[in-house]
């Protein structure tokens, strides 16, 4: 199931109209939409600046860790988009919705013809009835119909709790509900799966948050961070891309974890505890056909190395760190500061042969710059930001103040703005 469809983000911009009037001076004041001719543009552009963290000590990993993350109803966000068009649910049983419309759909929970969460959006009451049980009757669903909340994009039905049987293991999941209109929902798991434990002696909060179809790979989000980190941020929210880079879009969770220079493969299964349902990861050491893979760069605070266009190796820290052999690239790089790789990405590529080495450059420093392009008498600029490989890296949002520029004709400054997120 896809996680991240609609919610790329392209790179901040600004447009203006080239009109033959004079502009008149004043570039002290606030940000305008500056009325100018067409001519040489002097550009100025806000400079970004990092702070150095000091790395933490840490004893390599000589053994093949194991680690149980228990459920959480919510914190998290794992997102994919419906069309209401396309499939409408025959339910065998259902309220007496009288003469109002109603919208039904079918939430994929793998890619069966019969794998589907079936629900019915009554318009005229606005409230919903999910078939969380999957036996087609809406009219046996507890603590039902759900109330909308309005949003900025249309009707939200929130805090939907769906349990799903797999090999014998009842895995718990909750779900918002929100419809843009009668042809689109988005469907987000808002809960997951968390524990806080050691990986080459540095602790670390990993999370994962499944698609709804109770199998761990393709389609779901993993994340890995330093517990110092965690801890400050332990109210935010996973966002399937703006702050997770291993969600479906980029093919599901890697193959392998290195850490401290040490590179496991990562089994993952759910489990029956005392507790309910939860999930295990086990890291067996990588073995076979290796290779030595150095990372070049700066400020790196989670990286994501892929091969064969899929995410391939959760790098943590260590350097060199031995990989299977095979050319890797940047899958997702996010920096301190939150600036994160688009994805996927197609920068610098590194060879690793079988006990050769190579080096691969992502990170800081970084590298800004402005692109102007010009349709009619449109002028649109671009704010753009590479890294250490020539990856490209976009501003966390609502983060950080946007990039300011000025535009001069000679020595003259003739106006001045910012450039708008989006």
């Amino acid at each position: 199931m896809n996680t991240a469809l609609g919610r790329r983000y392209r790179y901040p911009s600004a447009t203006f109209r080239l009109l033959t009037k004079r502009f008149r001076p004043g570039c002290s004041g606030g940000p305008r939409l500056p009325f100018l001719p067409a001519g040489l543009l002097l550009l100025s552009c806000l400079f970004i600046s990092f702070v150095a963290v000091p790395d933490d000590a840490a004893v390599p990993a000589n053994e093949a860790p194991q680690f149980t993350l228990t459920y959480r109803p919510d914190g998290f966000a794992l997102s994919s988009y419906v069309s209401l068009e396309s499939r409408e649910v025959d339910f065998k049983q259902e309220p007496d919705f009288g003469d109002h419309p109603v919208v039904r759909g079918a939430i994929p929970t793998g890619t069966g013809p019969a794998e589907f969460i079936g629900f019915a959006w009554d318009q005229a009451d606005d409230v919903l009835y999910v078939d969380t049980n999957q036996n087609l009757d809406l009219t046996d669903e507890a603590d039902q119909p759900y109330d909308s909340t309005r949003s900025l994009v249309g009707n939200k039905f929130r805090g939907i709790r769906v349990t799903r049987d797999q090999e014998g293991i009842s895995i718990p999941y909750v779900l918002d509900l929100e419809f843009m209109g009668t042809w689109l929902c988005e469907v987000t798991v808002t809960s997951g799966w968390r524990t806080e434990a050691e990986i080459g002696g540095i602790p670390y909060v990993i999370e994962l948050v499944d698609n709804l179809d109770g199998s761990l790979g393709e389609g779901d989000s993993l994340h890995v961070s330093r517990w110092e980190i965690s801890s400050a941020e332990k109210d935010r929210t996973l966002q399937a891309v703006a702050s997770s880079p291993f969600s479906a879009d980029i093919g599901g969770i890697p193959e392998f974890i290195a850490a401290e220079g040490v590179t496991h493969s990562i089994q993952k299964g759910f489990v029956q505890t005392s507790d309910g349902a939860a999930i295990q990861i086990t890291l067996h050491p990588a073995d076979g056909s290796l290779g030595e893979l150095s990372i070049q760069g700066e400020h790196i605070q989670e990286l994501v190395l892929g091969k064969n266009n899929r995410p391939s190796v959760l790098y943590l820290s260590g350097n060199p760190i031995r990989v299977p052999a095979g050319t890797y690239s940047v899958h997702s790089a996010t920096l301190e500061g939150g600036w994160t790789t688009d994805l996927p990405q197609s920068g610098q590529a590194a060879l690793v042969q079988v006990e050769g080495s190579a080096t691969l450059r992502v990170g800081g420093p970084l590298k800004q710059d402005v692109s102007v392009s010009r349709s009619g008498n449109t002028l649109t600029l671009e704010y753009i930001v590479t890294g250490a490989g020539g990856e490209v890296y976009r501003q966390p949002e609502a983060t950080l103040d946007p990039p300011q520029f000025a535009v001069y004709r000679g020595e003259t400054c003739v106006a001045t703005g910012q450039f708008e997120y989006g």
